[in-house]
This record gives structure tokens, sequence and C-alpha cells, in this order.
């Protein structure tokens, strides 16, 4: 009976911290805008570079819902067409409002 209610309490919160499209794009547009800083951007550079990095995962971005838990796919051949050939496509996992990169 405890493993049950555990069980159910588990998913519950699983469930009500399973993060949305939104909360993805934002994760990425602060990797992005803090690799820019770590490169050396100014702060107004790499802002930038973040929000356009948002813009375009909000247009591109592929999620399947699995209620508890979410997988979000970018496909990158579009930076990939104009030469960043070691770009590879992102593939993350969304659980408990974290991302987990799976490649």
């Amino acid at each position: 009976m405890r493993l049950l209610i555990f069980i159910s309490i588990l998913l519950s919160v699983m469930y009500a911290t399973n993060p949305t499209t939104s909360n993805f794009s934002s994760f990425v547009a602060d990797r992005i805008s803090e690799k820019a800083r770590e490169e050396g951007a100014k702060e107004d550079l790499s802002n930038l570079a973040g929000g356009i990095a948002s813009m375009y995962v909000k247009k591109n971005v592929q999620r399947t819902n699995y209620y508890v838990t979410s997988t979000y796919f970018l496909d990158m051949s579009l930076f990939r067409d104009f030469g960043r050939k070691d770009l590879e496509d992102i593939f993350v996992l969304g659980i408990f409002n974290f991302f987990l990169p799976l490649n």
C-alpha cells in the first residue's frame, strides 16, 4: 500500500513538473547566452544570440509529451547547410523541470 502511495505521489510530481516547449526554448536561450559569454562576447551580443536561438527553437522543436516526461528533438540541418558540418541534431529529455541531453 505504501508503495502504491509513493508511486502515485511520484507520478503526480513528475506530471506537475513536466517541462513545456517554452521551458525548453528558455533553457536553450540560457545555454547559448552562457556559451557566448564564455567565448568572450559582450552581454548584449550574448543576449541577442540567446533570443535568436529561442525563436528558432520555438518554431522548429519537436516535442513528444509522455505526460510525466517529454523528449525534445531539434533538427540542425539548416545550420549544416550553412557550413557548420560539425553540428549534430539535438535530442533532450525533459523531466522534473530539468533537461538532460541524450546525444
